[in-house]
């Protein structure tokens, strides 16, 4: 099913730095877990599954949920190449307790996942399927940008990459960007460039819409179902303040 992360998943898969990322946030999300005796986990928004099979290879019984069943095939072979066994399922938040392995004793959602539900009207009931898909007093992890610190202007650039991608001789560099959109939502904006021969520098831009899931805002969205347990901002585990990058919220299902 298309959704509004297809436009630049592409674009997200080439910047991410993806080993720099899993040796720092996969020991504070495992130590956390383990720390609520949390076992069977779900990846909720696992994109092609990278968390998913990291968490496995730490011992947690894995179910990878995305909307974008495309994404599995690397997963799978992720998955093959670090001999675990991880679940994949094509779903969305609000269907989650249809996913095997439901319910969880945590469902974990990183990055932008959260932040990309279509609209805000459709959050309450993401949540909810969040909240539904979890044992009694199951953890909910969740991850964002800290879209405060981004309504700085010198904060919404991302450093430059240069990608494998080549176009004729010269390869192409990817930035990221943050923008607001309106009150509520920001984009986040991909920027290829690469030098044309007869064009010189040639740039291309994609976006998709998220929601500027402030701290505030998503307290208290989760207060309708969830219990707050702790909050960071960093992903080594450092508490949060208005600088940090990251809102990680470590709630727990209400009775």
């Amino acid at each position: 099913m298309p959704t509004p992360f297809d436009k630049v998943s592409r674009e997200a898969e080439q910047y991410g730095a993806w080993d720099a990322r899993l040796r720092l946030e996969i020991p504070f999300f495992t130590t956390l877990l383990r720390e609520h005796e949390a076992r069977r986990v779900c990846d909720a928004g696992c994109g092609e599954g990278r968390h998913t099979v990291a968490l496995a290879q730490m011992g947690f019984a894995m179910t990878g949920v995305d909307p974008r069943a495309e994404s599995f095939e690397r997963g799978r072979r992720l998955a093959r190449e670090a001999s675990v066994e991880v679940a994949f399922h094509q779903g969305e938040f609000r269907t989650l307790p249809e996913a095997p392995g439901a319910p969880f004793d945590a469902i974990v959602a990183l990055g932008n996942a959260l932040s990309l539900t279509p609209d805000w009207n459709v959050l309450p009931a993401s949540l909810h399927g969040i909240a539904t898909a979890l044992v009694p007093h199951g953890l909910f992890l969740c991850q964002v940008p800290n879209y405060r610190r981004l309504e700085d202007p010198a904060t919404r650039w991302n450093p430059l990459r240069e990608t494998e991608e080549r176009r004729g001789d010269s390869p192409v560099l990817l930035l990221k960007h943050f923008a607001p959109w309106g009150n509520r939502y920001f984009a986040a904006e991909f920027v290829r460039i690469w030098k044309d021969p007869d064009k010189g520098w040639v740039d291309e831009v994609k976006r998709t819409r998220l929601l500027a899931l402030t701290r505030e805002r998503l307290e208290t969205s989760l207060a309708v179902e969830f219990e707050i347990v702790d909050l960071y901002g960093h992903a080594d585990g450092r508490p949060f303040d208005d600088d940090a990058p990251d809102v990680i919220v470590l709630a727990r299902r209400k009775e």
